[in-house]
């Protein structure tokens, strides 16, 4: 299917939230949002002209009860967030509860969260409904000089939660021991610093095989000066069994170890100008395979009105492997150099004490070009091949928003916002960035406005609504 037309305009949304405390330390919270439909006009490959949809008319509930216990903020919850798609009749279930206890000397911690969802698979047939679980625990020393414990986070192969919040991953079991030394009295040299010391393993959920294990180093530190300096390193010994680049589920890719090294600097931020810097180097037990990273952003106070910040990020990669392309049954991966150059800019400027002004730019690009490709075999070795395509890229994204707040009275705000967006890509055909900058403000802008108001309405004692629109 080839789109002719694409929507200009996003979907028409309606909100509605309330949240109310008890004198119990009871609190509940609960919110509902409806989408209308949106369509667009596309072609098929008969070359027939047809509306589809996209996005369908969606309903969006949340509910969240939360208690706390005791004079340490201890505290258990509920949580229960659902969506309803219409065009399908898809449904999206996601039921959570956690807990948290501390000791009378806020000295010990247990936390632990369990979540359950139910999901039918929007992009799935019908009927499909498959249930997944999520949990999570830690038991942790978290006062006192020497700090440290225990944390587990396991994700089965049928979790969803990305309807209504973020899952970079799934299928995984992941546990860390964890040892650090904080010092919170000034020093000789320092005002404070924490030393860490960290183990990771992480296992895939369905076969039980191990990914990886790591063993990480973290010093940092706030000088006398107040100049914040962290120095940090890892190294993953062994070979990576890597589930998650491949794209197909069950197929793994073997990468060698690696390790990495870096620093962070950051100036007082009381003065008119500060600085944050950093630098990291990666690299492979792989020859010539190696990654250097840079970033730098300078903090400028004009006055008590206006604020600047920047920031410019460099980063480049020799002989990196990678996937590339998946055709049928066969997965490509690639030996490429990669480039990523990043720029951004903001600034806010109060006008007074009850309105704003926020602009912030950003322009992001990242190149690939490949030396080698390969083929992956079923034990997750790579096999040298000449593949009929090539796999370079540019792509380029600008950004560009302007919010301006007012805030009309207590806990109601006006917003006005502009957002300016180019996201554009290409076969590895510009090798230099003013290239790759010049060419993405010769596409096409998208452009959009949005006015919001959040207005809290208090009647009496009892009652407390949440209106946003």
């Amino acid at each position: 299917m080839t789109i002719e037309r694409a929507p200009t305009e996003r979907a028409k949304s309606t909100i509605s939230a309330t949240s109310r405390k008890s004198a119990n330390n009871l609190s509940v919270g609960v919110l509902n949002a409806v989408t209308q439909q949106v369509k667009l006009e596309a072609i098929s490959r008969t070359g027939s002209e047809h509306e589809a949809i996209y996005e369908p008319f969606s309903n969006y509930n949340v509910l969240v009860v939360d208690k706390t216990i005791g004079k340490t903020n201890s505290h258990y919850g509920f949580i229960n967030t659902s969506v309803l798609r219409a065009d399908k009749g898809y449904t999206s279930n996601v039921t959570g509860a956690d807990l948290k206890l501390l000791t009378k000397d806020f000295r010990y911690q247990l936390y632990w969260q369990g979540d359950r969802s139910y999901s039918d698979g929007y992009w799935k047939e019908k009927g499909s409904l498959q249930a997944g679980y999520r949990q999570r625990l830690l038991l942790a020393k978290v006062a006192g000089l020497w700090q440290g414990g225990y944390k587990l986070d396991l994700v089965s192969d049928h979790f969803e939660m990305n309807e209504m919040g973020y899952l970079p991953k799934r299928n995984y079991f992941h546990q860390q021991v964890m040892l650090q030394k904080q010092v919170i009295q000034p020093a000789k040299h320092f005002l404070n610093s924490v030393k860490i010391l960290a183990y990771d393993e992480e296992y895939y959920f369905a076969n039980g095989q191990n990914m990886y294990r790591q063993l990480t180093a973290k010093f940092k530190a706030d000088w006398r000066n107040y100049l914040t300096m962290v120095i940090y390193g890892f190294v993953q010994p062994f070979k990576v069994h890597d589930y998650y680049d491949p794209r197909v589920a069950g197929r793994f890719v073997v990468l060698p170890g690696n390790e990495q090294v870096g620093c962070y600097f950051s100036s007082d931020y009381r003065k008119t100008l500060a600085f944050d810097v950093s630098i990291d180097y990666n690299r492979w037990e792989r020859k010539g395979t190696e990654r250097l990273d840079w970033m730098i952003a300078p903090r400028w106070k004009v006055n008590r009105r206006l604020l600047i910040n920047a920031s410019s990020s460099w980063s480049k990669g020799r002989n990196q492997l990678g996937f590339c392309n998946l055709e049928l049954d066969k997965i490509y991966f690639g030996e490429r150099n990669v480039q990523n150059v990043e720029n951004m800019l903001s600034g806010i400027y109060t006008i007074s004490n009850r309105m704003s002004v926020n602009l912030n730019v950003r322009h992001y690009w990242s190149s690939g070009r490949y030396t080698r490709y390969y083929l992956l075999e079923e034990n997750g070795q790579l096999r040298v091949t000449k593949p009929d395509f090539s796999a370079d890229y540019d792509f380029n994204a600008w950004q560009m928003n302007l919010l301006y707040t007012w805030q009309i009275g207590p806990g109601r705000f006006v917003s006005f916002a502009w957002k300016n967006l180019i996201n554009q890509d290409n076969a590895g055909e510009r090798d230099y960035y003013l290239e790759n900058l010049k060419y993405t403000f010769s596409q096409p802008l998208m452009n959009s406005i949005s006015v919001k108001l959040l207005y809290y309405l208090d009647i009496g004692s009892r009652v407390g609504r949440r209106i946003s629109m």
